[in-house]
């Protein structure tokens, strides 16, 4: 960058909290004669230096000098700031300033927001949500994970208390103010979008040919056997124990050859799965111009693990080569989730779903309604009507049958429908499993009260009140008997951030006291929380905050 004899060069930065800056070097060249550059920060003059005069017809300018520290350490605010370097004295050929280095006291303080391609307010907070002196502290622990992914809730905050019997959930509204409704979701690297279980391309088998590859949890090899030649790919699943349903959904194995095939051929295609023997081989012959074919796999074949395998059973004549194009396994397309009405007395609408292929496979929760019975649900939703519609209805309340829960105030004006992003499991789970689950065998709904009874899987009972207002609904949690208060924990908060500017929260108030960013601590210990955003996120941008209140 090139400073002309009136020349001036500005940078903008910002931070998204208090922090020391320091300007640490300026990388400059100079072919010429000495230049005197002032450097200023907030418009505030911090230092002066002088360039070295050089002179050697255009040969100095790839000469480069460090100026050193430039000035002293500054304490700045959070918010947007700026860094001038004004010239005030050269010859014709200027000075050329080649790398500016600023140092940030703050190391939490990530790139994106100190170029300022991520707005954050440094105005929200929520001081005035105090906490509760009568009330004994929850503790909080970290169990967060990184990522990459924005679908993937990797803040996982288990709350312990061992004597709680009661506490409010709060959805508020954003407190930032934005006007756009990003809500798609962002499938950005993430291996959850991807419904391929394994795939090898490219492969050739020869007659008394070793070969083995390797994808992943997948290994190909090639063997023989008394009747045929054998290709057989070995291959580990993610089951329950991993939050996952990949073991447990059937699949597809697609085969193609290479369009070089000259006559038919007939290949067997059998498997070993949970049952731990090769089911009987089913044939299928490929002919030039015919070279795919696919075999259904059922639900509940496979093992969660590493004991899985397929083989493709080649016959003993092959003479020479078979070019095979891919070998793949996914899993098998999933139907639309089905809804039942359950409840409609023109002001609350409760509806049943249920999921092709649920995680937890096999379990499901019933619903009790004004004495209606309703087996097998694999959640619920509750949809309120918008008093400042026609008619119109606003999602408020979603429960899975693993005690997770989301929360949404009303749709506000303008806006057809706004996101979901946190969540809660409410309920005693294991933080230490991938998915932690505290699973639901009933809900009994009183419509008229807005209460629900919930039972769960090992006993434990609680009741949810809901009701819903335009700035947040709140989820009243009472009557609780949790019998392993000192293992586990009553709730459980679920959310996620990549980065900020890319999460559903990043950072945590306690007690109404200073905020700390959701990732940076071990314990916490209070009565009230907030988990919000102080950063515009470009992920679900109007899902709202949510509040944990400690009652009694």
């Amino acid at each position: 960058m090139l400073v002309s004899q009136i020349g001036m060069l500005k940078f903008d930065f910002c931070l998204d909290k208090e922090s020391d800056v320091l300007v640490d070097n300026i990388l400059y060249s100079n072919d010429g004669e000495e230049d005197i550059l002032t450097v200023l920060m907030n418009w505030e003059e911090i230092g002066t230096f002088r360039t070295h005069s050089r002179s050697q017809g255009g040969k100095a300018w790839t000469d480069y000098v460090s100026t050193g520290r430039i000035g002293r350490i500054r304490r700045l605010p959070a918010g947007q700031h700026s860094l001038v370097l004004l010239l005030n004295q050269s010859d014709k050929f200027g000075v050329e300033i080649d790398k500016v280095t600023v140092n940030i006291g703050e190391e939490s303080i990530q790139e994106q927001v100190f170029l300022c391609n991520v707005f954050c307010f440094d105005d929200i907070n929520y001081e005035h949500l105090k906490g509760r002196d009568y009330v004994r502290s929850a503790r909080l622990e970290q169990k967060s994970e990184p990522t990459q992914c924005a679908e993937i809730d990797n803040i996982k905050i288990p709350f312990y208390h061992n004597s709680l019997q009661s506490y409010e959930i709060r959805a508020m509204h954003p407190k930032y103010k934005a006007y756009a409704n990003v809500r798609d979701p962002d499938w950005t690297n993430c291996d959850m979008a991807i419904e391929r279980l394994w795939r090898f391309d490219n492969i050739t088998y020869k007659v008394n040919k070793e070969e083995k590859k390797r994808k992943g949890y997948a290994i190909l090899t090639f063997s023989q056997e008394v009747n045929s030649y054998v290709i057989v790919v070995f291959f580990a699943l993610r089951g329950p124990r991993q939050g996952s349903p990949d073991s447990e959904i059937g699949s597809i194995l697609t085969v193609e050859l290479q369009d070089s095939l000259s006559e038919p051929i007939e290949l067997g295609f059998n498997y070993l799965g949970r049952k731990e023997e090769y089911t009987d081989p089913v044939y299928h012959t490929f002919r030039p111009g015919a070279l795919n074919f696919s075999l259904a796999i059922p639900d509940f074949t496979w093992s969660g693990g590493p004991s899985n395998a397929i083989k493709i059973l080649i016959p003993k004549n092959l003479s020479d080569t078979l070019d095979i194009k891919t070998i793949n396994l996914r899993k098998r397309p999933q139907k639309e989730e089905q809804s039942f009405n359950f409840h409609d007395n023109g002001d609350t609408i409760i509806e049943g779903v249920d999921v092709d292929f649920w995680w937890q496979y096999n379990k499901n929760m019933t619903v009790k309604i004004d004495d209606k019975v309703f087996p097998n649900a694999d959640y619920i939703r509750l949809y309120q009507k918008l008093p400042w519609t026609n008619g119109q209805y606003g999602q408020t309340l979603v429960i899975y049958q693993d005690g997770m829960v989301r929360l949404l105030p009303l749709t506000p004006p303008g806006v057809d429908w706004i996101p979901f992003g946190s969540s809660v499991l409410i309920g005693e789970s294991n933080p230490r499993q991938p998915r932690p689950s505290a699973g639901i065998k009933s809900i009994d709904i009183d419509v008229k009260k807005m209460s629900m009874k919930i039972v769960y899987e090992n006993g434990n009972t609680a009741t949810l009140h809901i009701r819903s207002s335009f700035s947040e609904t709140i989820l009243t949690v009472s009557d609780v008997t949790y019998k392993n208060r000192q293992k586990y924990p009553f709730l459980t908060f679920m959310s996620m951030w990549v980065t900020d500017g890319n999460a559903d929260v990043d950072h945590v108030s306690v007690n109404g006291n200073i905020a700390h960013r959701v990732t940076d601590w071990r314990k916490l210990f209070g009565t009230s929380f907030v988990f919000y955003r102080k950063c515009l996120s470009k992920h679900n941008t109007l899902s709202p905050d949510i509040r944990v209140e400690l009652l009694k």
